[in-house]
């Protein structure tokens, strides 16, 4: 439950800086980039280790199906996208910047 807690935080608190890139402040981003994306690790490796230690077995068995290795292997490859999708979004800006 805590796991849950800890990764919707850390998704939703940057609604207001993907909707307005330029809206946060610099101690803003350093606060994000310093405490949400290390707590977002936290709350999934926490989800994981329940799977990870049998507490949870049915779940264990469902994620060991082959389409989570599809899966896998999708977010992976979104996760060398996503740096690409973020230089369009600030590049487009009115005074765009370059990342």
């Amino acid at each position: 439950m805590v796991g849950f807690a800890l990764v919707l935080t850390a998704l939703l608190i940057s609604h207001t800086a993907v909707a307005a890139p330029y809206s946060w402040s610099m101690l803003e981003n350093a606060l994000y980039f310093g405490i949400a994306r290390p707590v977002y690790v936290v709350g999934i490796w926490f989800i994981l280790f329940v799977f990870f230690t049998g507490g949870f077995s049915l779940g264990k068995a469902f994620m060991g199906r082959p389409i989570f290795r599809v899966l896998g292997k999708l977010a992976f490859e979104s996760a060398l996208i996503t740096p690409l999708a973020v230089q369009l979004i600030y590049s487009q800006l009115p005074n765009g910047l370059f990342v």
